[in-house]
């Protein structure tokens, strides 16, 4: 989560996918496959489907980088 927040794109891809491969249960695998969601959706290519899920993000946690 802490290349995610830093907005370190590629290098927190890499982590989450690595964290969500475990078959370990922990109380931020939820988090981590929206993180990927997110970094998955292409500015170019965004749905409103897309940018819904990125609205409502942002509005959950207003912390999140995807700004």
């Amino acid at each position: 989560m802490t290349y995610y927040m830093m907005e370190e794109e590629d290098v927190a891809r890499v982590h989450l996918q690595q964290a969500l491969s475990t078959d370990a249960k922990y109380s931020g695998k939820d988090e981590a496959r929206q993180c990927l969601e997110l970094l998955a959706i292409d500015p170019a290519t965004a749905t409103p489907a897309s940018i819904e899920l990125l609205e409502k993000r942002l509005h959950d946690n207003p912390a999140t980088p995807c700004r």
